[in-house]
């Protein structure tokens, strides 16, 4: 998704759900047992982001309400669209907490905690 339009439903108050949409965007592509050692390893989601990409990001979400997004929000989404690695995350002793540690992690590198 393009910046512009992020920044667009941002502005329109979805920021919540934009947060929650690009949270999954981050899992899109991670597989059960790779989200068995992304839990296992400590590694964050959007590793591979820039510090400017996320300095961008952040600037759009100041005036959003993504502080807002809970690990729950997360939960929820996960059963709807990837019930393999919500099973994967309550299933590992270290899942909950590594989950409720990359959301932690977004909204730092966001700028918004």
């Amino acid at each position: 998704m393009k910046l512009e339009s992020i920044g667009k439903l941002l502005s329109a108050g979805f920021g919540d759900r934009v947060a929650v949409g690009v949270f999954m965007g981050f899992l899109q592509g991670v597989t059960p047992g790779r989200a068995c050692e992304y839990i296992r390893d400590d590694i964050e989601l959007g590793y591979w982001l820039s510090e400017e990409s996320w300095q961008k990001y952040g600037r759009l979400a100041k005036s959003a309400k993504i502080q807002n997004v809970t690990t729950e929000d997360i939960i929820v989404e996960l059963r709807k669209r990837r019930p393999d690695l919500l099973g994967v995350i309550l299933n590992d002793l270290k899942g909950r907490p590594w989950l409720d540690n990359q959301i932690a992690n977004m909204k730092r590198k966001l700028g918004l905690e």
